[in-house]
């Protein structure tokens, strides 16, 4: 909270946050090994935006990945309109050969 503060108040410090979700999809979150659920995710955004109203939003979305289903896919697009941000940047996801070697038992 003491940097989102310091954001709040120093009108020379830019109001946006990068805020990569990857997915809106607890399960496929885990399967990512990204260490958080899209609730906390959701629960970390309303916080952000108490602090600082006006904040822009961006974020990074994986689409794709290790079998997502259709179900998992439109929790994806429903955090993106729950959140709804300013900017988002969305990628497919493909396994590449050394994210196969190392990753082979995520999927």
């Amino acid at each position: 909270d003491e940097v989102l503060q310091l954001i709040a108040e120093r009108p020379n410090i830019c109001k946006e946050i990068h805020l990569p979700a990857q997915s809106g999809n607890s399960a496929v979150l885990e399967r990512m090994r990204r260490g958080y659920t899209r609730e906390a995710y959701i629960n970390l955004v309303h916080r952000i935006r108490e602090i600082i109203p006006n904040i822009y939003f961006s974020s990074d979305f994986i689409t794709g990945f290790c079998g997502e289903t259709e179900e998992e896919f439109q929790d994806t697009l429903s955090l993106i309109e729950l959140v709804k941000y300013n900017k988002t940047f969305l990628f497919s996801y493909s396994m590449r050969e050394v994210i196969y070697l190392l990753q082979k038992n995520m999927c």
